[in-house]
């Protein structure tokens, strides 16, 4: 005898099944020949977790394939299958691009709506104690190499809110009346995937805020360009000056990753802590050659001719300048 919770459920869930006859999909999909990007849209529930994929070419968009999984692992939190709904995208990918055969696939875009799956995934590194998430984002990352290098595809992730993310639809199910209303969102996605590149490629992350982003920004910049290390204590923490050089500069690689700009970040933190320990020990050397007009000159500029280079380092420059045998460093070497 079936429950009669479970009877009640099937009922419904057969009455719905039974009217899907009344939905009709075009069987145009798809122009051969024609740039194509695809957009996955990637969901889970404590249920189930999926995606949906579209095309989009020349301003018009349709699905091409959706796929969907049991929630079967326990112990899993939400975070975690939206992760794997990303993975069970990517794992997919290759089958896909075999299904479109010679069809030109421009680019790649996986969006999701899970803010922390989006932080892990673009991080250069994720400190967590879960074993499972860590190889789930090291396949992550092997297959978007191997999409790259396999078919020439840089994957793209992205941000959508919740309430705009058609692969809600696979993870937590809807009825027949409601599907036919969101039918137009399921078949041809979101209306800005079809307004062109210069629509999807700017589209902020949603990790964060704009207003946080500046605050992390403004508030980083300050600690680690600005900040006068002045305690002896600081650099105690530190049992040698590499641990100390690579803290500072994963610190920097933070800053020139929000800033967009390409810039080596150990050659940051070992500038930043010189001038850090310069501007502690010899502070009257470093306000003259900041102003000299307005102060006397110290015994030790003139003794060893200091001078402060483009990054504000002070430096020695002593007869070895001259020889047109060794580099700037070490013609004009940094007082220490």
């Amino acid at each position: 005898m079936v429950p009669q919770g479970m009877s009640s459920v099937w009922r419904t869930l057969a009455k719905d099944l039974s009217a899907l006859y009344s939905v009709c999909s075009p069987r145009s999909v798809i122009d051969e020949g024609k740039d194509t990007n695809l957009f996955f849209f990637c969901d889970a529930s404590k249920a189930a977790y999926g995606f949906a994929v579209y095309a989009v070419q020349d301003g018009n968009s349709s699905l091409v394939f959706a796929k969907a999984k049991m929630a079967s692992l326990q112990g899993k939190s939400l975070p975690t299958l939206d992760l794997l709904a990303v993975f069970l995208a990517l794992k997919c990918f290759p089958f896909i691009k075999e299904s479109l055969q010679e069809i030109p696939i421009k680019g790649v875009y996986v969006i999701t709506d899970a803010q922390v799956v989006l932080s892990w995934i673009l991080a250069d590194f994720v400190q967590t104690k879960n074993v499972f998430v860590r190889n789930r984002l090291q396949d992550i990352a092997q297959m978007s190499e191997k999409v790259k290098s396999d078919f020439n595809i840089k994957i793209n992730f992205q941000y959508t809110s919740t309430d705009e993310n058609p692969a809600d639809y696979i993870t937590r199910g809807l009825t027949i009346k409601k599907f036919k209303e969101k039918f137009s969102l399921w078949y041809e996605g979101l209306k800005w995937i079809r307004q062109g590149e210069s629509s999807w490629c700017h589209r902020e992350l949603g990790c964060l805020s704009k207003v946080q982003m500046e605050r992390i920004v403004a508030s980083v910049n300050y600690a680690a360009e600005n900040e006068v290390a002045t305690s002896e204590d600081k650099l105690g923490k530190f049992s040698s000056l590499s641990k100390l050089v690579s803290v500072t500069s994963l610190i920097f690689k933070f800053i020139n990753k929000l800033k967009k700009r390409e810039i080596d970040p150990e050659l940051q933190a070992n500038a930043y802590r010189i001038k850090t320990m310069q501007n502690h020990s010899f502070l009257r050397e470093l306000d003259f050659l900041l102003d000299p007009g307005g102060n006397s000159m110290p015994k030790l500029v003139k003794n060893l001719n200091l001078f402060l280079d483009h990054n504000g380092i002070i430096r020695s420059m002593g007869i070895i300048g001259k020889s047109e045998y060794h580099s700037y460093e070490v013609q004009n070497p940094i007082l220490l």
